[in-house]
């Protein structure tokens, strides 16, 4: 009864327009469902892409942690031979061995040649190092 009324009582144009209409719904609803799922997918691989770059941050964050203590380390070991150094040319400096030492005129030119770098005579007078 309900088709018989539809036939009769709707024309075909009305019938055509519904038809339209049921399918632009279905399709619709079809882009709208593609569309979620293609922004999950789109939100799943951002979240793969961010894990892996968190986990290579984390690893160059450890490589530089690493590096900066090294650095710190030999930075720690430099400043210790500094002060060792700096101890024994002032413990040597006060020694009574040095500060009582007589030397001549042609001792103390020698020595001082010697300090400089610069060619000092042997025994024989030849110049040489």
């Amino acid at each position: 009864m309900l088709a018989d009324l539809l036939t009769r009582a709707v024309p075909p144009w009305v019938r055509w327009l519904a038809l339209a209409a049921v399918a632009a719904a279905l399709y619709g609803t079809g882009r709208v469902h593609q569309a979620r799922v293609d922004h999950a997918e789109s939100v799943e691989q951002d979240r793969d892409r961010l894990a892996a770059i968190a986990a290579q941050l984390k690893r160059r964050a450890g490589i530089a942690h690493a590096v900066a203590a090294a650095y710190e380390r030999d930075r720690e070991r430099i400043r210790t031979v500094y002060r060792a150094i700096e101890r024994e040319v002032a413990h040597v400096v006060e020694r009574p061995v040095y500060r009582d030492c007589s030397v001549d005129a042609d001792g103390l030119r020698l020595w001082s040649a010697a300090n400089r770098g610069d060619p000092t005579p042997d025994a024989a007078g030849r110049a040489g190092r």
